[in-house]
């Protein structure tokens, strides 16, 4: 008798196809490898390498049939690639495997004071940390008030109330950014900075708002006072001047009255002491204000200088005030024996 043995060849084991770990890149990346080096079969080898894009902003795949690819191309997103291997196994046999790449989104920054410091215009910085290109974004600028945006490379915008201007940002790259913002109009300015994607739908865009007040500068008033001859006279210049913010206001500075018709100096921030040199008659003097917030303005006060004495006996007659001269007047003095008039 014949005994006819078979023994079944094992059967082909699946091989186990690796893409490598998922990756996470910083912003401004263009540029990245795949690595399907870790794929294995138990029982074989492994014939065939097929990479593919599952999603993401679309990129080139270098070599896609090989176990490692580079990738270019690429912006800011999320991207999912499949590595599917073949063994050489009979029948042969595929894995797949996924592997996710981001690219983190540019980032910015801002550096800028709260106040236009009495002024029209304020520089603020942008810092942007994106990588090396920018090509794929832009840029925008809007305020809720008139304005005027100067940036790095000269040019001027100008832009009303509401309107958005851009800028493409492929002429930036990383780090500080000077930019000059003109208000056209008194108010509290809130600009809006806005880094968006000009390829890429399914990246948000970024916006940053920074708001500052244009300070406005305060009113002083002229006035008209009166003052001794020889004693000091407490003036408050203040009491007809104001401020639209409603700061509070500050004598800073002061001009002398011509030489010989006394001097003048200031009290206490809100008030100004007249001294008198014997002159009598009118002269005049300047002082300038401040708001706190960089905002001045100037006015002239007229100065009545009039004899130190008392006034007449028993008082003027009702509806008059007094007054000190040296003319002749009703022939009326006062203890000192100075003349007195009553005007009316």
């Amino acid at each position: 008798d014949t005994v006819q043995i078979i023994i079944d060849a094992p059967a082909n084991q699946q091989p186990i196809a690796e893409a490598g770990p998922n990756q996470n890149l910083v912003a401004g990346t263009t540029s990245f490898s795949l690595d399907g080096t870790g794929s294995s079969d138990p029982d074989g080898s492994i014939t065939a390498y097929a990479w593919t894009q599952v999603s993401g902003p679309n990129v080139s795949i270098v070599n896609p049939t090989s176990a490692s690819t580079n990738i270019t191309g690429a912006i800011s997103g999320t991207y999912i690639f499949q590595l599917e291997i073949t063994d050489n196994g009979t029948p042969g046999l595929a894995d797949t495997d996924t592997v996710e790449i981001t690219i983190d989104l540019p980032t910015f920054s801002f550096s800028l004071s709260t106040t236009l410091s009495g002024t029209n215009n304020q520089g603020f910085v942008v810092s942007l940390n994106g990588g090396a290109s920018f090509d794929n974004y832009t840029m925008s600028f809007q305020s809720n008030l008139n304005g005027t945006i100067t940036y790095p490379l000269g040019s001027l915008n100008t832009f009303s109330e509401g309107q958005m201007i851009s800028i493409p940002s492929s002429d930036f790259s990383d780090g500080n950014w000077n930019f000059l913002y003109t208000a056209n109009e008194f108010g509290t300015h809130n600009i809006i900075i806005t880094l968006s994607s000009t390829q890429a739908s399914n990246m948000p865009s970024q916006s940053q708002s920074v708001i500052f007040a244009m300070n406005n500068p305060p009113d002083a008033q002229n006035d008209s006072v009166g003052a001794t001859s020889t004693n000091s006279t407490l003036l408050n210049v203040l009491s007809n001047d104001s401020d639209p913010d409603g700061d509070t206001l500050t004598i800073t500075s002061v001009t002398q009255p011509p030489s010989g018709q006394g001097s003048v100096s200031i009290v206490g921030g809100d008030l100004i002491s007249y001294t008198g040199s014997g002159y009598v008659g009118q002269t005049t003097f300047t002082y300038t204000i401040s708001d706190g917030n960089g905002g001045t303005d100037t006015a002239t006060v007229t100065v009545g200088v009039i004899f130190d004495c008392d006034p007449p006996p028993g008082g003027c007659p009702p509806g008059q005030t007094f007054c000190f001269d040296t003319c002749s007047c009703e022939d009326t003095t006062d203890p000192g024996g100075n003349p007195i008039i009553c005007l009316e």
